[in-house]
């Protein structure tokens, strides 16, 4: 069984922490990390490589307080509405109307392309 050294706290996508236990060989893994390795890869929305490119172009935008966090956050969850990116970002940041569209923009890419 594998251990791991908590270093830092920083916000992570699906699809990276998917390519970290997928390093691991099944063997290596614990139940729990094979556990979470499955449910990762079925609740996926990105590639690595289209999740990441997702995250630079929002925090590209110079939306001011939108950090990491929240760019990992839509990443992983894709809101598909100006509503669900309302509601994903309400109690974290106050984003004006003008930021918010975008932010649905932005996304709205990665979702005609999601597949």
């Amino acid at each position: 069984m594998s251990s791991i050294e908590f270093i830092n706290k920083a916000p992570i996508a699906i699809p990276a922490a998917i390519a970290l236990l997928k390093d691991l060989k099944k063997e290596e893994r614990s139940d729990f990390q094979n556990k979470m390795f499955d449910y990762l890869k079925k609740t996926a929305k990105l590639s690595e490589e289209s999740c990441k490119k997702l995250i630079e172009e929002l925090l590209s935008q110079g939306i001011p307080g939108f950090t990491e966090e929240h760019a990992v956050m839509l990443a992983n969850i894709l809101p598909r509405n100006l509503d669900e990116v309302k509601a994903v970002l309400s109690e974290k940041i106050n984003l004006s109307s003008e930021n918010l569209k975008k932010i649905e923009e932005v996304l709205n890419k990665y979702i005609k392309n999601e597949g």
